[in-house]
């Protein structure tokens, strides 16, 4: 069984590894090499979005693409540093945003 699901943001990351010694044993430690955001100049717009009291990143993904997990891309659209802060201001429009190297949702295929 892989160690993501296939629509994660992590799948595609290169793994690496590190050698651990202690009390004279040595394991090797294999970890995914770390994940930078996607320049926001190369993510292309969906929609705009304004959140309101209650707002969900989780249900938002599942309107947008189809699967609740992906709130992830609606984070990487917005410049911010964790994913409550866009449901903290109701009021606030927030970008909806792909890539063209994301995967279509099932069934999106044109």
């Amino acid at each position: 069984m892989p160690a993501f699901d296939s629509n994660s943001r992590y799948v595609d990351l290169e793994n690496a590894t590190l050698t651990i010694r202690e009390d004279g044993e040595s394991r090797r430690v294999v970890y995914k090499k770390r994940r930078f955001l996607p320049p926001l100049h190369e993510l292309i717009p969906v929609a705009e979005q304004p959140m309101v009291d209650g707002s969900r990143l989780d249900l938002l993904a599942q309107e947008y693409s189809e699967d609740p997990q992906n709130f992830w891309q609606i984070c990487d659209g917005n410049p911010i540093l964790h994913p409550d802060e866009l449901a903290e201001d109701p009021g606030r429009v927030i970008r909806i945003t792909t890539s063209a190297s994301l995967r279509m949702p099932q069934g999106a295929e044109g």
